[in-house]
């Protein structure tokens, strides 16, 4: 059973030698560093580690920031290595996977992470509605005019030649067709 301590730094400016020291004073014994942004989900160092942690292994650091900056990502990880059987410790805030308090306070964060994106997501579609309320257009801006758009409709033959001669998906020229009068005028 290996204690990985993973670090990481935001710039080339800042150092990890306050971190290797603490991990190291708590029983890591081998180390693993990236140099980049906590926003930054995919980081070599750590997905290197990640894909060859074992099950017994134990991953540490020293503050749950350095695992990443969104909650939601920090939990999805710690949740990952709980199933894999990976232990997981976080010096400053004291959290352990390994005693049971521990294992409850990943339940805990991930229904605090589950409201956290239900509430982003209940914010955006009354934002919608507002928007739309106030007429607002929504959506992405139309690629064709009217005048193309009613070209097309009324154009003959099969919907693959009618997309070759304008030059558009066959899926556009099938829903230019299907759409009702009042929508078209839209």
């Amino acid at each position: 059973m290996t204690t990985y301590g993973y670090m990481r730094v935001s710039t080339d400016q800042q150092d990890t030698a306050l971190q290797a020291q603490a991990l190291d004073r708590a029983g890591a014994g081998e180390f693993v560093s990236d140099v980049m942004s906590g926003k930054t989900t995919s980081r070599p160092g750590l997905d290197g580690l990640l894909s060859r942690i074992k099950p017994g292994d134990t991953l540490m650091v020293w503050k749950l920031d350095r695992l990443g900056r969104s909650s939601a990502h920090i939990i999805a990880l710690i949740d990952d290595l709980t199933r894999r059987g990976v232990h997981f410790k976080s010096l400053t805030e004291n959290f352990d996977t390994t005693s049971p308090m521990g294992r409850a306070m990943v339940g805990v964060m991930a229904v605090f992470a589950q409201l956290e994106r239900e509430t982003i997501s209940q914010r955006v579609k009354e934002g919608l509605v507002v928007a739309k309320a106030n007429g607002k257009v929504l959506g992405a801006p139309k690629k064709h005019d009217a005048a193309l758009e009613a070209a097309i409709r009324e154009a003959e033959g099969s919907i693959r030649d009618i997309a070759r001669q304008f030059g558009i998906p066959k899926t556009t020229v099938h829903a230019l067709r299907k759409m009702p009068n009042e929508q078209k005028k839209t």
